[in-house]
């Protein structure tokens, strides 16, 4: 059953079922090519590649760290998930508000199409990899803020 599925590490338990644990390759071109999404580290160990879900049920999973991009139907990595205000003010893509780390308004699009639809967002190439931020003036949000 499942318990006993999930006690072995070489296991996982999916569907129902108890299935081979994904990304177990000790070599590069093994761990690249296997079809379940692996990538391999520059510490020579092979990771399921994070937030490569094609459902948004699977995506928000709340035992994931991922997140649902709703313009360009893809999945990846939950952004501003951090405990501590100063990592949190060392991301540029979030802002610390009343005691938690928040994304900032247009990161949740991770391609260039999606977040260009939305107005005041703009694609950041100087930073890699680029992301979706909101435009310089686009966070004033009132005419008085505007014309000081």
């Amino acid at each position: 059953g499942e318990q006993v599925c999930m006690g072995d590490y070489e296991c996982v338990w999916m569907n129902n079922r108890c299935e081979p644990r994904p990304c177990q390759h000790h070599t590069e071109p093994a761990c690249v090519s296997d079809l379940s999404g692996c990538d391999w580290t520059s510490e020579k160990k092979c990771v399921v590649k994070e937030c490569t879900y094609t459902t948004p049920s699977e995506c928000t999973d709340p035992q994931r760290e991922c997140t649902w991009d709703q313009t360009a139907s893809k999945c990846g990595p939950k952004m501003c998930a951090y405990p501590k205000e100063d990592e949190c003010t060392n991301d540029p893509k979030c802002d610390w508000k009343t005691s938690k780390c928040e994304k900032r308004r247009c990161v949740e699009h991770l391609e260039e199409g999606s977040c260009l639809t939305e107005a005041g967002c703009e694609w950041e190439v100087n930073s890699s990899p680029a992301y979706c931020k909101e435009t310089y003036c686009s966070r004033w949000t009132a005419e008085g803020d505007c014309t000081l």
